[in-house]
């Protein structure tokens, strides 16, 4: 089995790679392919709800990540992007 694990080198390189896209508050589900890396910004204070599967947040400069299952939320606490994968699909609230 090949090893997928990634260095906090690569984290910070996916953070900074990923762009300045604003996550907008939305009703509308947002589904997660298998493999799929969803990268958020300015999430600062929003709820990140999970839909339906699982999804797997990381926050950069968060010590701990959360996986989140269908009826399960999180607010983000800081500016920092967000990192979301997993197998499900998920809704960002204000």
């Amino acid at each position: 089995m090949a090893d997928t694990s990634l260095s906090l080198e690569g984290f910070d390189k996916l953070f900074r790679a990923a762009g300045t896209a604003r996550a907008a508050p939305s009703t509308e589900p947002r589904a997660l392919r298998s493999g799929e890396l969803a990268v958020l910004r300015g999430m600062k204070g929003r709820w990140i709800e999970c839909v339906s599967g699982y999804i797997w947040i990381t926050v950069e400069k968060e010590s701990e990540d959360r996986v989140l299952v269908r009826g399960e939320g999180f607010r983000v606490p800081n500016g920092g992007a967000v990192l979301a994968s997993g197998t499900g699909s998920f809704r960002i609230s204000a």
